[in-house]
């Protein structure tokens, strides 16, 4: 679905990229998995629980977490986000702040 979506925001400027916490023993296999869902963006490797916190995520994963052109957090998705909410937050923040603000720290955990 990520992959999908970013071809269809690429030319507005909109660039995913995903976060591994693989350790040593599971780096090996990203390059298969990269393949095997022929991902078109780039996969951070070696990130931590450390750059989660920073992002302001916790401990949660999945989780996604959407960033301005100036590094600023913006909005976040705690667990897994949905098209829809990955759509409405990528229009939104593209779209100039207009329309309706969607919830800008949706939490797909407690939901369950």
């Amino acid at each position: 679905m990520l992959a999908a979506v970013g071809k269809q925001v690429a030319d507005r400027g909109v660039v995913f990229i995903a976060a591994s916490l693989d350790d040593q023993q599971t780096r090996k296999a990203i390059p298969e998995f990269v393949t095997k869902f022929n991902l078109p963006f780039p996969v951070w490797v070696g990130a931590t629980t450390m750059d989660l916190d920073d992002l302001k995520l916790g401990q949660s994963i999945p989780a996604t977490v959407f960033l301005d052109k100036e590094g600023r957090i913006k909005a976040r998705v705690l667990g897994q986000v949905s098209r829809n909410q990955l759509e409405e937050r990528l229009n939104w923040m593209t779209g100039d702040g207009q329309g309706p603000t969607p919830n800008l720290r949706l939490d797909n955990l407690s939901e369950k």
